[in-house]
């Protein structure tokens, strides 16, 4: 099943909600530094990647950076973005995907707009 997240406008509008910020208000359960830069690393996005994600104006730099590790890997399965968000202690985040019914078994991300990072 294709469009798992990438392609669900709602699951990205509120995954950039949790990641973007570096601080997470009203959730003590959270790290407050633990958001999309650690997930990158996670990912080992590189440098000038990163950087990129950053300044595209449209778009959230956590979306931006789906996207990419999306292009980078096609067959990049939601059950690895649940993986990695368990490594930097984003249970919140795994714990939304799983109310998404997003389980992680064979679903993959899927985007189109991924040209920005070639």
């Amino acid at each position: 099943m294709k469009d798992a997240v990438v392609g669900n406008i709602h699951v990205m509008d509120e995954l950039a909600r949790r990641l973007d910020q570096p601080i997470c208000h009203s959730n003590q359960d959270v790290p407050f530094t633990q958001y999309w830069l650690h997930l990158a690393e996670e990912f080992r996005v590189p440098e000038e990647i990163v950087i990129r994600c950053q300044h595209i104006p449209e778009n959230s730099p956590s979306k931006n950076m789906l996207e990419f590790q999306e292009g980078r890997d096609p067959c990049f399965l939601v059950q690895t973005l649940k993986d990695a968000l368990r490594d930097i202690a984003r249970n919140d985040v795994v714990k939304m995907l799983e109310q998404c019914s997003l389980p992680g078994e064979f679903l993959y991300f899927h985007s189109v707009n991924v040209a920005c990072f070639i």
